[in-house]
């Protein structure tokens, strides 16, 4: 079941100020921030490649929960992961991450998603928290966030991700993100590594 894929890469920045240099047109996308604590559950998915997370996001006093499943990464030089997301706040009738992971259905909110799946061999063994800043860049139809996390390697990580809608334009799209990469000499800062890998690496 995939509803999108995600093309991304990231950077790494010593301060904010070294990515108002390199990129000074970001002083104008940045519109959002959030602050935001994920926990990442199932270490057996963790291990195929996979990735299930639950997340909260906080954005001028209103907390929201997200439920999110990325497949296994198919890029060659970004990361292109097919990802279910949904916004478990309110509850969901039907779980689409659930039946991702698990190959069932059933209603999950934000009171009974852990326990449910907990009881079905998805524990939490990994959580992390920090705060980002979230925009889009339309010239370049791009996602753009900064993202502050002290357990990091990086604790200052620059975000771009572009969406698919199959696997053939998310390879179209990495070839564009590598264009992004070359027009504003960032290769040597590239990050492969997501922030859960990145995370599980400090931790072994």
């Amino acid at each position: 079941m995939v509803t999108s894929y995600e093309v991304e890469t990231r950077f790494y920045f010593n301060s904010e100020e070294e990515v108002f240099e390199r990129l000074l047109f970001l002083k104008e996308v940045f519109k959002r921030e959030v602050a935001w604590k994920t926990k990442t559950l199932g270490l057996e998915v963790f291990k195929a490649g996979k990735l299930l997370r639950f997340s909260e996001v906080f954005e001028k006093g209103e907390r929201r929960i997200y439920l999110g499943y990325k497949d296994r990464d198919q890029g060659r030089v970004c990361n292109i992961r097919s990802e279910v997301d949904e916004d478990i706040t309110m509850g969901v009738r039907r779980s689409l991450v659930l039946e991702s992971v698990h190959g069932e259905s059933r209603a999950v909110d934000a009171l009974n998603v852990m326990e449910i799946f907990e009881t079905l061999g998805y524990r939490e063994f990994m959580t992390f928290e920090g705060k980002s800043l979230l925009g889009k860049y339309e010239n370049e139809d791009l996602a753009i966030k900064l993202m502050y996390c002290d357990t990091l390697k990086y604790p200052l990580l620059l975000e771009i991700e572009k969406t698919a809608a199959s696997l053939e334009e998310a390879f179209e799209k990495e070839k564009e993100l590598e264009a992004f990469v070359e027009e504003y000499n960032l290769k040597d800062r590239m990050v492969r590594e997501e922030p859960p890998t990145l995370l599980y690496q400090g931790l072994i």
